[in-house]
């Protein structure tokens, strides 16, 4: 499977659909990534490159939306 990285990486993303990324998904995604010969390192990676790229999505949206997004309550 060419592309069993980035179904990790989707996972972690679905995973943190609701704002948080619990101890039981993690462990999930952990196990689900054993059985497709992605290692524990990688998903360790994969989960920093997640949170830094939200960080950076914030920090983007605070930038251009100081008053807060336009479209929310």
């Amino acid at each position: 499977m060419k592309a069993k990285r980035a179904a990790i990486y989707y996972a972690i993303k679905a995973c943190s659909a609701d704002a948080e990324y619990h101890k039981n998904e993690q462990a999930y995604v952990r196990k689900m990534a054993g059985l497709i010969g992605v290692s524990e390192e990688e998903v360790t990676q994969l989960e920093a490159m997640y949170f830094e790229e939200e960080r950076l999505r914030e920090k983007r949206v605070k930038l251009l939306f100081p008053d807060g997004l336009p479209y929310s309550s």
